[in-house]
């Protein structure tokens, strides 16, 4: 029991040394070692803090669950389901729904009040195309009647 604690503890300080200082990468160029870079473990050292200061750093997030933890995750679930069921009983679905819909017909109802009269089509065209071209006249190309250039 005590090599396996001492061995843990070893394990833990070569971590914390790996995630804080890094370690040695060779870099290799053409089939040559060039060098060497340092490669830091963000991730290692976010999982030793996490775990070591989980109030500090968890952010409010869920921990692992230990075995209360575990049964007050059944009891919460249990008391949502129940919750859950009563609310159907009750028809609070189809309330739900209802209230849904009508928010989405007034929408549906704004949106079109808030739209322009319809006009036909391609009458924005024809009007775009009034007084152009008064005055003068295009040749005829290649039809009858059609001059030579």
């Amino acid at each position: 029991m005590l090599r396996l604690s001492c061995a843990r503890s070893a394990q833990v300080d070569l971590d914390g040394d790996r995630a804080l200082n890094g370690v040695d990468v060779p870099v290799y160029s053409y089939g040559k070692l060039v060098g060497t870079r340092t490669a830091y473990n963000d991730r290692l050292l976010m999982f030793m803090l996490r775990n070591r200061a989980p109030d500090r750093f968890t952010e409010g997030r869920a921990k692992g669950l230990n075995a209360v933890g575990q049964m007050e995750l059944k009891r919460l679930k249990k008391q949502w389901r129940e919750e859950y069921e009563r609310e159907r009983a009750q028809g609070g679905e189809a309330r739900v729904f209802a209230s849904i819909d009508a928010k989405l017909q007034t929408l549906h109802q704004r949106h079109l009040d808030s739209m322009s009269p319809p006009r036909p089509r391609g009458l924005g065209r024809l009007q775009g195309h009034r007084g152009r071209g008064q005055g003068r006249r295009l040749p005829l190309v290649g039809g009858p009647g059609a001059s030579e250039v």
